[in-house]
């Protein structure tokens, strides 16, 4: 990452970068998982586990499951970006 980068941000070197801002993205919004893309039948999320303990309480239990699984895929994906960030920076 250098002065170039600093002028197109969005060439062929940056695009891995940009795919990976895109799947932290996609785990956030997986584990809140609103009710926008299938109408109250996600597979995981904060929204839909608090709706399954009314149903259910194991529903619920699975919910709560897929939730912090997609939660913590989200932190670990942050993590490794930061490293890398850092890696290439200078800073190891």
């Amino acid at each position: 990452m250098n002065r170039r980068d600093d002028a197109n941000p969005f060439d062929e070197e940056n695009a891995p970068l940009s795919w990976d801002e895109l799947h932290i993205v996609f785990c956030i919004f997986a584990a809140i998982a609103p009710p926008v893309v299938f109408h109250r039948n996600s597979l995981a999320g904060i929204l839909t586990a608090v709706d399954g303990f009314s149903k259910h309480v194991l529903v619920g239990i699975f919910y709560l499951v897929g939730f912090a699984l997609f939660t913590l895929e989200a932190l670990l994906s942050v993590w490794v970006l930061q490293k890398v960030y850092m890696y290439f920076r200078g800073r190891k």
